[in-house]
């Protein structure tokens, strides 16, 4: 058996109050679970766990068996999927098994992003398999103490793949001429699961490296248009990041057509910008290539996609504009965070250029009645949820 399903095993043992204290146990039951899995450090954690009858406080997460390419995540923590029968969360052990294979030494190296982990996963808890649904899982869902500086999120591969290959595919041979995109249309499906590897490692860099990082400043990038701003300047520096060097110039091309199509394609088609950051972020860009003449109707069946300078000079425009409201609004603070109300104003300036940046163009096909929503309109309503676990 599976350690995930060992865990499972470990559940039915076991029923956690709301600070993690262990209101009822089998303990024989629980012990020979353990036994079962004392091949993983994890297993003497839990036992201290159960010793001392609350898992409040304790290191409740697992790497510390993580090889080079593969570990188990344990976490005892409550989702929205999890629930008894007065409908309220349940606290319990939620666990994965995964393989880490991400981007080249090299990348990493010239790109630092010490809290990004893009893995596989190969099995899985029953109560893990919700939240699996989405893309990523941070370690700000988890109940209880962290091991000291541990701060990795988990970002799930496959879940970008199967985006593209059911969304974003199916519009590309829709709405598309069959040059555009051509070489993310023809990646192989272990070369597209490498660019999604570089993409999330490329964007938690470009969070931390800038004038003033998100997590520094959560609050200066926390409404719907000041985090499209974020997103979108992240996104288009990776895009503009200049890898081929690093990974090899076919699978820096997948790379930047990879993450442009989700940019520019997936979120304007599949969320409403009116609620979601990630879907402005479409809104804006799509403006910005449609008035440059990167992006256009190739008559009334397609659309094309430019390519070389045509097609990374407005990209290179809009990151500029992007990263010089950054560097004023950080001058702005003068190195320091700034009290509430200049907070605020300065989030004002990012929420003003983003609005500015999405109805700068008076090109027909961007309203969302066409472009994003004649989309939207070829696949059913149901995206594939590429938001990070709640």
């Amino acid at each position: 058996m599976s350690d995930t399903g060992l865990l499972d095993q470990l559940n039915r043992s076991i029923r956690f109050g709301p600070d993690g204290s262990i209101v009822w146990i089998d303990r024989p039951a629980a012990l020979a679970v353990l036994e079962k899995m004392r091949h993983r450090p994890v297993a003497g954690e839990l036992k201290r766990c159960i010793d001392t009858g609350s898992f409040s406080g304790n290191r409740l997460i697992s790497v510390s068996d993580y090889r080079e390419d593969s570990g188990l995540m344990v976490a005892l923590m409550s989702t929205p999927y999890v629930r008894d029968a007065d409908d309220h969360r349940v606290i319990c052990l939620h666990g994965f098994e995964f393989t880490d294979i991400g981007p080249t030494g090299a990348l990493r190296a010239a790109f630092p992003a010490p809290d990004v982990r893009p893995v596989s996963v190969t099995a899985a808890t029953a109560h893990m398999r919700d939240t699996l649904r989405f893309v990523a899982f941070f370690p700000d869902s988890i109940l209880g103490t962290l091991p000291e500086g541990y701060e990795d999120g988990f970002y799930f591969r496959e879940k970008f793949v199967e985006a593209f290959e059911t969304r974003i595919r199916p519009l590309l041979d829709t709405l598309w001429t069959d040059d555009s995109f051509a070489a993310l249309r023809a990646a192989a499906p272990e070369d597209l699961r490498m660019a999604a590897a570089i993409w999330v490692h490329l964007h938690e860099h470009f969070h931390c490296s800038a004038d003033l990082p998100v997590a520094v400043h959560p609050v200066l990038k926390g409404t719907r248009l000041a985090g499209a701003f974020e997103e979108l300047r992240v996104d288009l520096s990776a895009m503009l990041a200049g890898i081929d060097g690093l990974v090899g110039p076919e699978l820096a091309r997948i790379t930047f057509e990879f993450i442009l199509a989700f940019r520019l394609i997936y979120y304007g088609s599949s969320f409403d910008p009116a609620r979601d950051y990630d879907a402005v972020t479409s809104v804006a860009l799509g403006t910005a290539l449609l008035d440059a003449g990167a992006v256009g109707p190739d008559g009334a069946a397609a659309y094309c996609l430019a390519t070389g300078e045509m097609l990374r000079a407005p990209l290179r425009n809009l990151l500029d504009r992007l990263s010089e409201a950054e560097t004023r609004t950080a001058a702005a603070l003068s190195g320091g965070a700034g009290d509430d109300r200049q907070v605020l104003y300065l989030r004002s300036g990012f929420e003003n250029l983003m609005r500015d940046l999405c109805a700068a163009g008076d090109h027909p096909v961007i309203r969302r009645a066409s472009f994003h929503a004649r989309h939207a309109a070829v696949l059913d309503p149901a995206p594939v949820a590429l938001v990070p676990a709640q």
